[in-house]
């Protein structure tokens, strides 16, 4: 069988589409036996009915939660696999999903797609669409759209027009930002914060995904030295992308560092390890970073991994992290939370986590690839379990204001607060509030990848 393998940790597709993606996987150090439990007809070759009954058989042997499995289920039944996938998932499954071999490459391979590089989200008034965070190539980029950018019209169109056609379903982002192909041009109108409006025409073309959004060395009391850093994915090509961010870190002496994930969505396992190593230094040496722990079937692929730099170079050897989260913030950052928390002082600034304390082993089956629950995850003292998501210590709301590194942004500013004087200045949420329910807008990260995953998280 013609098969791709991975061991990943990732929300849905994850944060910025929402946060996975590759450049040839990085040699997981968590990697467990590629499962042989299917035998589909090769790729390209596979009938609807022929893939489904694959995919269950996978799901029967491989699923975390194969129990949970209704009974029953007849393949033939459902027009696509993830339609079959979407019947067998367990009720506390929000994170499984299947997408083509074409869009896996794309992400995970090749690290790149066709588009104008950003990412937007409709502002709370519904008059705007607010800029989340621009790629460092593409249109966007060249006509000088950053963070916090409000755009106002569309090839002539106002946005609060747009705004409601999409909410009423006669149209949808996709269509109103044009086909994914090279040259496909788009008129926006955008407000920079200062009042500057700007008007371009956005060419599509090929956009490279650097998953470091920002690297900046703040001032901090008493001379104190602050790195921040925005990662905003656990992809291939982060190996190198950190190795930059920490060597501008390590030449500054950084004495603290704001970690701000509050959109990574995860990825691959090895790349966690290497940033919690970064982070760690000497702190985590010869400990366990994760233990991953599989189903009933498969407890002989039970395995626990040291903190390992990986293709990683500079180490900060910090005894604390000041790590910025949202709901957006899922699996493989929760693990590196997760895996610093006995060895160091991880302190949490902004909003509960996702809730993924999981992760899956990819699986091609004829021309997809299939991401379904396939192990629970634990640190190195064998705390894990977090499905409520991880709680902030400090509360702090994210509203985009400004640019990356802003002191208006309200998690970097509460995550500074915390560095300079030891406590929050919010008052943080309590502990029972947070973990009686999984927060609303992480409910709302069971994501539809029917027009693909960067359409389906609002990336362009």
């Amino acid at each position: 069988m013609n098969k791709l393998y991975q061991t990943m940790l990732m929300l849905g597709l994850c944060a910025s589409f929402v946060g996975c993606g590759g450049g040839g996987g990085g040699g997981n150090v968590a990697q467990t036996t590629p499962p042989a439990t299917t035998t589909p007809p090769p790729a390209g070759q596979c009938s609807v009915a022929d893939e489904n009954q694959s995919v269950l058989t996978y799901l029967q042997d491989e699923y975390y939660w194969y129990k949970d499995i209704p009974a029953g289920l007849n393949p033939a039944s459902y027009a696509t696999p993830q339609d079959l996938l979407n019947a067998a998932k367990a009720p506390q499954d929000r994170f499984s999903f299947i997408i083509t071999v074409e869009q896996y490459n794309s992400i995970f391979t090749q690290a790149n797609f066709v588009g104008m590089g950003f990412s937007q989200q409709v502002a709370a008034d519904e008059k705007t669409l607010e800029v989340r965070y621009v790629y460092d190539n593409g249109a966007a980029f060249d006509a000088g759209m950053t963070r916090g950018d409000k755009i106002i019209a569309i090839d002539g169109t106002d946005t609060e027009v747009l705004i409601a056609q999409v909410k009423a379903g006669t149209t949808s982002w996709s269509d109103i930002f044009g086909g994914n192909e090279a040259g496909v041009s788009v008129n926006i109108t955008f407000n920079k914060p200062s009042g500057d409006s700007i008007t371009s025409d956005f060419v599509k073309n090929t956009v490279d995904t650097n998953t470091v959004m920002a690297t900046k060395v703040l001032a901090g009391l008493n001379n104190r030295q602050v790195g921040y850093m925005v990662f905003d994915q656990f992809i291939g090509r982060s190996a190198n992308d950190l190795n930059e961010a920490f060597e501008q870190l390590s030449t500054a002496n950084v004495d603290e560092l704001v970690l701000d994930l509050r959109y990574n969505g995860g990825g691959f396992v090895s790349i966690a390890n290497q940033l919690s190593t970064q982070i760690g230094g000497s702190n985590v040496d010869n400990q366990v970073f994760t233990a991953l722990i599989h189903n009933d079937k498969h407890t002989n692929r039970n395995t626990s991994s040291l903190f390992s730099l990986g293709a990683g170079i500079q180490q900060l050897n910090l005894d604390r992290v000041v790590v910025l989260t949202t709901g957006g913030t899922c699996s493989a950052s929760e693990m590196v939370i997760n895996a610093l928390s006995p060895f160091i002082d991880v302190v949490t600034v902004g909003e509960t986590t996702c809730g993924k304390p999981v992760g899956m082993n990819t699986q091609q089956i004829c021309d997809d690839m299939v991401f379904a629950i396939n192990f629970e995850t634990v640190n190195g003292v064998g705390q894990g379990g977090y499905f409520n998501g991880i709680a902030a210590e400090c509360f702090a709301q994210d509203n985009i204001v400004a640019d990356w590194g802003s002191i208006e942004d309200p998690l970097l500013r509460e995550g500074l607060f915390y560095i300079n004087n030891n406590q929050c200045f919010s008052v943080a949420r309590p502990a029972s509030e947070a973990t009686q329910k999984i927060p609303q807008q992480n409910k709302q990260r069971q994501i539809d990848y029917s027009k693909g995953p960067r359409a389906a998280n609002n990336v362009y």
